[in-house]
């Protein structure tokens, strides 16, 4: 029997590393910061020892493979205190010249199927076009990619810069043009303009036939005896809340090929932190509708948003593996965002017609510490239920991504984000 060894639960550190093979362990780990972990998911199959016994009693199990979930929650955050003065690049996670943020990058890209990383243009004249505004104009365009989250400078002290998703990046025009899905609250303007971080949705898993094949996750708890190894993880879930005066949260839960308890793991030991903290939801921006051809957009006014991936990832079952996981296959992704609004009952004609529109949300308060999401074409799924927030009659909106075909450029489809029906995307 062991020893009274008590150990402190909510002690413990998580680093992650890309393995170049599903199932063997990463070469490389760095340090993801975790507000909680759970591995109570991880099991080993048991099967009982059946056969025709010679009294009534029990006989010991059969042990097979060691498979589970493992769910972790992240308190999101940028990757720069201070305005970026380049582009954001994607660095192979699999490597040692990764850091935490990649690798970040790198699951989150994995879950919703791609990830792209680029745009930056500086010292320029920025302006836009159109009436409603549905195009942006500047000097120069062609670092960005039609389908990707652009942010620019609004020339106010309240939400001092704002994000925009371009539909059409034209180098062509006089200044060159590019198209944006939602009329801006405030024209662009300033001399520079911010790319991102975007993953988006891509059927199947376009972003592992790189490099990177999945990911082995380390746990290390308060002391040696206290670790976890889980290899051959990808994310099978994917669930963001952002509420007001919080902070915003990734939910990831991780389908784990084989794991193990390593007894000579630990202690977990302080590490080391380069990214800004998170920032508290107090200046966000939610925005319903289009504002062209003649609708307005909505800026409701809303307490919390909720997006869930709605991902069905199943593992691939074969002999050839430690514990019975050959490897992931991704059957679906049905996104989708909920939240309250106040009672309006132009809400219940939406939901009757079955009207598409772009849904975004993002907060942040400079580039650097941006995170922004986009449904271009969501409905309202479910009849809207009426609610009480506070006192106030609301009604329960769940909006749905669907198809979208509304972006126009000639980039590789599984490549870039264009025509995407979901994507989150870092500035």
């Amino acid at each position: 029997m062991p020893e009274i060894d008590p150990k402190l639960a909510a002690i413990g550190a998580l680093t992650v590393g890309a393995e170049t093979t599903l199932g063997v362990e990463a070469s490389f780990y760095d340090h993801i910061r975790v507000a909680s972990v759970d591995v109570t998911g991880l099991e080993k199959t048991v099967l009982e020892n059946e056969y025709t016994k010679q009294g009534d009693y029990g006989v010991a199990r059969i042990l097979g493979g060691a498979r589970g979930t493992i769910t972790t929650r992240h308190r999101l955050h940028g990757y720069s205190s201070s305005l970026p003065s380049a582009a954001p690049a994607m660095v192979s996670a699999e490597g040692d010249a990764a850091t935490a943020w990649h690798i970040l990058m790198s699951i989150i890209g994995s879950a919703f199927g791609q990830v792209h990383a680029g745009g930056y243009a500086a010292t320029q004249t920025i302006g836009a076009t159109g009436s409603p505004t549905d195009t942006l104009t500047t000097t120069s365009i062609a670092s960005f990619k039609a389908g990707q989250a652009v942010c620019w400078a609004t020339g106010t002290t309240r939400r001092a810069y704002e994000v925009g998703w371009l539909t059409e990046v034209d180098t062509g025009a006089t200044p060159d043009e590019a198209g944006l899905l939602q009329t801006p609250k405030r024209d662009p303007q300033g001399a520079t303009l911010w790319g991102s971080y975007t993953s988006f949705v891509r059927d199947l898993a376009p972003y592992h036939d790189g490099a990177v094949k999945a990911f082995t996750l380390k746990w290390l708890g308060g002391n040696t005896t206290d670790a976890y190894t889980a290899y051959g993880c990808r994310p099978v879930g994917l669930k963001f809340t952002a509420a007001v005066n919080a902070v915003p949260v990734v939910e990831i839960t991780w389908g784990v090929a084989h794991w193990e308890i390593d007894t000579d793991g630990g202690p977990a030991t302080i590490a080391s932190w380069s990214y800004p903290e998170p920032e508290v939801c107090l200046d966000w921006q939610i925005a319903l509708g289009s504002g062209y051809p003649e609708d307005d957009v909505i800026y409701p006014v809303v307490k919390e948003v909720s997006f869930d991936l709605g991902m069905t990832r199943s593992a691939i079952e074969g002999g050839h593996s430690t514990s019975g996981v050959e490897g992931w296959f991704d059957a679906s992704r049905r996104p989708k965002v909920t939240m309250s609004v106040l009672w309006d009952s132009a809400w219940h004609t939406s939901f009757a017609d079955q009207t598409a529109m772009p849904v975004s949300l993002q907060w942040g308060s400079q580039p650097g510490r941006i995170i922004a999401l986009c449904l271009p074409a969501a409905r309202v799924v479910s009849t809207p239920k009426r609610g009480d927030r506070d006192g106030m009659t609301v009604l329960d909106l769940e909006f749905e991504a669907h198809l979208y075909e509304g972006d126009t450029s000639s980039d590789l489809v599984s490549t870039y984000p264009r025509d995407s029906l979901a994507r989150i995307a870092f500035l």
